[in-house]
């Protein structure tokens, strides 16, 4: 399923990175999506985009998905007490009924770290694999470290003895995009040194070195893959 799961982030990114805007003509025959303009004539960029394409390709796939699924578990989201949630998308099959394979959560720019920690909570709390898509217009050399720190924090709070997430940031402007799997099993480590195995694993995890000219360049993958078009 990860495969698959990559070429979905891949294909939505290619094709986000095609849609037309209200400037320009039609490009692609299906979605038959278009980027809608702001008052002031700037794009308006938001992971309802994403999404939206991300189903397309699920309808051309032997998939299945569902919109808003409720939690299996429980969840403090804003510190009201313990109460079910939902995730953006699942995905599942059908063999002698349906089976959930992947929760997926959208996000776009760059939200606050609360926005960022309760869908982080959520996907490692249900225990199955999650993915994460995050649409950013642009960047500059700074503005996925500023993410990555977010996403550092989000999972230190959230330590489960198996994590596996596949993270995706796609970047509008640039046509670039980097997908890594973050798969922890901290099964593999004695009760007493998974804490600070799980710590130096996060932050490895999300190292990635870069600069930004007329293109995003990058020095020192770290097992990122890295996509443009």
């Amino acid at each position: 399923m990860l495969d698959e799961l990559i070429r979905i982030n891949r294909e939505t990114c290619n094709i986000l990175w095609n849609l037309p805007d209200m400037d320009y003509g039609p490009t692609l025959d299906y979605p038959r999506l278009i980027i809608p303009s702001k008052r002031d004539k700037n794009k308006r960029i938001s992971e309802q985009e994403a999404r939206f394409v991300f189903c397309s390709i699920l309808n051309n796939s032997d998939f299945f998905y569902s919109i808003e699924t409720p939690t299996e578990k429980e969840y403090q989201i804003s510190g009201k007490g313990m109460r079910s949630a939902s995730t953006d998308l699942s995905i599942y099959e059908y063999r002698n009924g349906f089976r959930k394979l992947v929760n997926v959560e959208f996000k776009a720019h760059n939200p606050r770290f609360r926005e960022i920690e309760k869908d982080v909570k959520k996907l490692v709390g249900e225990e199955i694999t999650g993915n994460w898509f995050h649409l950013l217009k642009n960047v500059n050399s700074k503005t996925l470290m500023a993410l990555f720190s977010k996403m550092e924090k989000a999972l230190m709070m959230n330590y489960s003895n198996e994590i596996s997430i596949l993270f995706c940031f796609c970047v509008l402007d640039k046509k670039w995009a980097c997908i890594k799997h973050f798969n922890w099993n901290g099964s593999e480590f004695p009760e007493d040194e998974k804490q600070e195995k799980y710590r130096a694993f996060v932050e490895r995890f999300f190292r990635l070195d870069y600069f930004v000219r007329r293109g995003i360049i990058v020095v020192d993958e770290n097992d990122w893959m890295i996509y443009s078009n």
